[in-house]
């Protein structure tokens, strides 16, 4: 089904507001949510969704099925960026009290980021620490800077990925700016934008980049705009 979509007209026809309109010459009443395919991805207006259900589609509800640009999320679909993930400590251990994922084998991010049409390759240390939490980059931050490179390098030789998503603050902030600082000291001589999850989420549904992804000390508008492009 990868490159397959259908247009059901469903956010068209319930929408209160008519906010969205649909000009596809052919509609289909088939329901897009009850799909038997695991690697179909739907986009839904969060009205059209039961709460509880298990749908076989991966499933991205939105607040407002008019404030999604289908056509540009169509064109990322196709390119499939490379991406890798940093998933968050926090989000994994204690195992045993979170649950929310395999402490030895996390897939919820990577899975998130995929469904944003990305390609997610595993790299040496994927389930390396990012080294900035834990008072660890404040006690010593020069053996967190190099702790932390050990991961970046192994991400550049072995993957080369156009940005690292990652879904917790500190990882986002310390990576983001860690970076900075190893150029000026030599330590590194390239640069991989970071991205929290939700900005490129929000990037992806025609949001303002300026509004929702402003703030990085690596830079990270090349990225941006190759996106908007459709050339990523």
């Amino acid at each position: 089904m990868v490159g397959k979509r259908k247009v059901c007209g469903l956010c068209a026809a319930s929408c209160i507001t008519k906010a969205i309109s649909m000009k596809a010459k052919n509609f289909t009443d088939e329901g897009l949510l009850d799909v038997d395919v695991k690697d179909v991805v739907v986009f839904a207006c969060r009205r059209n969704v039961e709460k509880g259900k298990d749908y076989d589609a991966t499933l991205i509800s939105l607040l407002c099925s008019a404030r999604l640009d289908m056509y540009l999320i169509a064109e990322v679909f196709e390119r499939e960026a490379k991406a890798v993930v940093q998933v968050p400590c926090h989000t994994i251990r204690p195992s045993n009290i979170l649950g929310f994922d395999d402490p030895e084998n996390p897939q919820v991010l990577k899975e998130l980021t995929r469904a944003l049409g990305a390609e997610v390759p595993t790299f040496t240390r994927d389930k390396q620490c990012c080294g900035g939490a834990g008072g660890y980059a404040r006690h010593n931050r020069r053996a967190a800077m190099e702790f932390l490179k050990l991961k970046l390098d192994s991400m550049k030789e072995e993957v080369d990925p156009d940005c690292i998503v990652v879904s917790c603050i500190t990882c986002l902030m310390w990576m983001d700016e860690a970076q900075e600082e190893m150029r000026k000291l030599g330590m590194i001589d390239y640069s991989i934008p970071v991205f929290d999850y939700n900005q490129l989420l929000a990037i992806c549904q025609g949001h303002d980049p300026k509004k929702v992804a402003r703030i990085a000390a690596t830079p990270r508008d090349e990225v941006i705009a190759r996106i908007l492009e459709n050339k990523l």
